[in-house]
């Protein structure tokens, strides 16, 4: 709730009037557009012509996945929340400079949080994990390397947080997500051959540290 207080001040501060507010200053009396049925692309150009209720829309629509990255990056609720009301407030002052370009609007938005997470990192000088939660823990299961792990969800877990930083990234941006390689290029600042060949990589020690970590277990 305070996210959402959080990011209508913040609206409210850089439009001086809503879009329901506006809209009784038109001179018909036409009922406004079903902003459900707009897809993100229609609901950022809207948002770039001041509409702050489209806007309101795009952050409904994405906070979820916002606040779950930063949350898998962070391990702390606290963090995640103010770093993802930043994430919708800083996307709100900038939306205007917004170019798709093949770049999808959840893209745009996870690169921000990406930016949020390093930066808080870097003020504290800490190392990016993912959480402890096991139930929180993502679900492999993808279009490629799909994986057949029949495991243990803390032997899973174990086995990702000894993966690098990045690797873990691109697992929770690729299994948790859903992103296309695409997408998690521009989140991460790389080419998305790249990011396949790092997904190679990434699920080929995987595999092996799972083994391990099964050994371990056995033993």
């Amino acid at each position: 709730m305070l996210m959402v207080v959080s990011l209508y001040k913040g609206m409210n501060m850089f439009w001086p009037f809503s879009r329901r507010e506006a809209a009784t200053d038109q001179v018909d009396d036409q009922a406004p557009p079903d902003l459900s049925t707009i897809d993100d692309r229609g609901l950022i150009q809207r948002a770039c012509e001041g509409d702050a209720e489209a806007f309101a829309l795009l952050y409904e629509r994405h906070r979820t996945m916002v606040y779950r990255y930063i949350a898998y990056r962070t391990e702390r609720q606290e963090v995640a929340e103010d770093l993802t009301s930043e994430v919708f407030l800083n996307a709100w002052r900038v939306v205007t400079r917004y170019e798709e370009r093949g770049v999808s609007v959840r893209s745009w938005l996870l690169r921000m949080a990406h930016n949020e997470v390093v930066d808080f990192y870097r003020t504290r000088r800490s190392e990016t994990t993912l959480p402890q939660n096991e139930q929180q823990m993502p679900c492999y299961a993808g279009p490629e390397d799909s994986l057949e792990l029949r495991v243990d969800q803390a032997i899973l877990l174990r086995a990702v947080q000894r993966l690098h930083p990045e690797w873990q990234q691109l697992i929770l941006l690729r299994y948790v997500e859903g992103l296309s390689f695409e997408e998690i290029g521009v989140v991460l600042g790389k080419q998305s051959n790249a990011c396949r060949q790092m997904q190679h990589r990434a699920l080929a020690r995987l595999r092996l540290v799972l083994a391990e970590e099964e050994e371990r277990g056995d033993g």
